[in-house]
């Protein structure tokens, strides 16, 4: 159960905390500079943030509990990408102001996904139940008790009807199930502009799904390739190209060892 915060080019050692997770962590994902999410086997995840000590030039660290291990074995965790890797022409004029400041994650457990809202307090956004068994399984077996992993993909998506600025979506696999869940926000959020006085309940965004495809066959892993692109690859080492605006297989490759 430790975590190591390192200097990646002098290869030293900034800060470890070993008193955090009582069991092995599966997960450490960084959500900004100095901010990371920790994930252990037995469902415990916490929010570490680091700061820089200008006097002692040491780093000292807050922590925040996000699950205590109620929910289950996290078997899946991924992170938002910042809005600055977002184009400026793809930025929406009346929602930039929110999604500078939108600092999400997905979890996953056996039962259901969860969004969280980690920064600047920690909320849950969003319960999103596992899709049904029948959506689940295979169409030719329906009798198979296969049993399959969760898998997410955090993106800034384009849609139809929306070609000309980018939307959080999060990607949740299940099976054979591929959902698209985005991000809205009521017509308040939108234009009314955030100030430092602000609450951040008053800014929280809804998630509504967008899209539901039934794969051919189970998907094991899933990734965000651009705004409009999603690769998913099943167990029979099919890779998959998904374009987002037309919501139809732009490729589909065998992958033959």
């Amino acid at each position: 159960g430790l975590v190591v915060l390192w200097d990646t080019i002098r290869g030293t050692i900034l800060r470890s905390v070993n008193d955090l997770h009582l069991c092995a962590i599966t997960n450490v994902r960084f959500v900004a500079d100095t901010k990371v999410i920790s994930v252990d086997c037995a469902g415990y995840v916490n929010k570490l943030s680091f700061a820089k000590n200008m006097i002692w030039s040491n780093y000292s660290m807050e922590t925040e509990c996000l699950l205590d291990g109620t929910s289950g074995q996290i078997l899946a965790l991924n992170v938002l990408p910042a809005f600055t890797t977002v184009k400026s022409q793809l930025q929406s004029p009346t929602l930039s102001a929110l999604h500078e400041k939108l600092s999400l994650i997905a979890l996953s457990s056996e039962r259901s996904t969860l969004t969280v809202i980690v920064d600047p307090t920690i909320s849950v956004l969003h319960r999103w139940a596992r899709p049904s068994e029948r959506v689940i399984r295979i169409r030719d077996d329906p009798e198979s008790t296969e049993s399959y992993l969760p898998c997410l993909s955090w993106g800034w998506g384009l849609f139809e009807g929306s070609e000309s600025s980018v939307t959080p979506t999060i990607a949740i696999a299940w099976g054979c199930c591929l959902q698209l869940l985005c991000v809205s926000w009521n017509s308040e959020s939108a234009i009314v502009p955030l100030t430092d006085n602000q609450k951040v309940k008053q800014q929280q965004p809804g998630l509504v799904l967008r899209k539901e495809i039934d794969a051919e066959r189970p998907i094991l892993a899933v990734e965000w390739l651009d705004h409009r692109s999603i690769m998913f690859l099943t167990d029979h080492n099919e890779f998959m190209l998904l374009d987002t605006i037309s919501m139809t297989l732009m490729e589909k490759l065998e992958l033959v060892g």
